[in-house]
This record gives C-alpha cells, structure tokens and sequence, in this order.
C-alpha cells in the first residue's frame, strides 16, 4: 500500500497562530485555493480511495483531493485531530498565560503528557494508527489519500518509520501539504516528505 497523507489548508487560526484541536473551522479562501492546488497536484495519482478527518477543515480539503478521481471522501473519527482541551483557541502567549507548567513538561517530549482537559500524542498515535491498520487490510495494493492534522499526521508518521515520539518536533507538516509512505516491503519507506512546491501558486 502506498499512504499518501495530507494536512488541510489554511483557516484563520491558522493564520492567527492559535492552537487548533476540534474546534470545526472552515478554510479561508486562500485554505480554500491550497486544497485546490493540492488537488491538481495528487490529479494524476491513481487513487483508490480518500479519507479524512471529519472536521470541516479537512472535509473541504479532502473534496478537493477526491473530485478529480470521481472519488467520494470517507470520514473516520479517528483522524480527528488532538484533544487539545482547555488549550483550543489560544495564541502562545495566551497559552503560557494561564498554563505556563504543562508547556514546560510538554516542551520535554512527554508523549504521554495529556493537554488540560484533553489529550497526549500517545492517545493520538493509537487511535490514528488502529485506523490505518484496519485500511492496510483492505487496500493491501491501493494508493490511498488521508487527509487530516497535524498531530495526527506526525505521529503517524513517526510510528510507521519507528521514531519516538518524543521526537515528533523533527517531522514537519505544513498547510495543504503532503508526505508519502510505501508500505510494500518489510519496513515502511518514506518517498516525500511535506512536499509544499504545488502551493507556490496559491500562496497569499
């Protein structure tokens, strides 16, 4: 199977900086024309099948990814992305504000270190990893699309390639990106990671 996983474009709290856990937020219209570009970029892809995030950031991403193979998008909750609880919303500063001692141990690498009032990367992982383990079994030779976040995307990728994740921070995940995964061999292989040149385009 080949995994080609991408994260959603640009919302306004992207642009703002702030910490984006479930709270549904659209694309702006620039989000919008990155799911465009990264559409036409994945155009000629034999592609089997796209799933995503149901939030609707991801949603509208993941439509754009699948209308040029007639394909229809599949939510799973699974690829939501972290619980980011009483953190959701807020600027850095903001956050260093009012939780100024969780930063401190989450700036340690603690995969297990859960956000206030949500969740830790460790919970991330499994319950991300128990849906691609279920879509290995049905698309055994398939090119897939997962369309999701960007905590979700990193320690997903962190598992495949066997990287604790502790050391998540080394792996990158821009807006409307996209990394690919082979997993025809024993181990799985990473062909591209966070490949962003089709954005040069909608960039704004």
């Amino acid at each position: 199977m080949r995994l080609i996983l991408a994260r959603h474009g640009e919302t306004n709290w992207n642009r703002e900086r702030r910490m984006m856990g479930r709270t549904d937020l659209p694309l702006t219209t620039h989000g919008q024309e990155q799911a465009q570009a990264l559409g036409r970029a994945l155009g000629g892809v034999t592609i089997r099948a796209v799933y995503a995030s149901p939030l609707r950031r991801a949603m509208e991403t993941a439509q754009a990814v699948a209308r040029p193979h007639a394909l229809t998008v599949t939510p799973l909750d699974g690829l939501m992305e972290l619980d980011a609880g009483e953190l959701d919303g807020l600027t850095p500063a903001e956050a260093r504000i009012g939780h100024r001692p969780f930063l401190e141990q989450w700036s340690q690498g603690d995969p297990n270190l859960a956000a206030p009032g949500g969740e830790s990367l460790g919970q991330v992982q499994e319950r991300a990893w128990a849906v691609l383990d279920s879509l290995m079994e049905c698309h055994r030779s398939d090119t897939i699309v997962l369309v999701s976040h960007h905590f979700v995307l990193v320690t997903l990728t962190c598992r495949a390639l066997g990287i604790p994740l502790q050391n998540f921070r080394r792996l990158r995940s821009s807006v409307a990106g996209y990394s690919i995964l082979d997993f025809s061999g024993p181990e799985a292989t990473l062909v591209v990671l966070n490949d962003t040149c089709h954005l040069s385009r909608a960039s704004g």
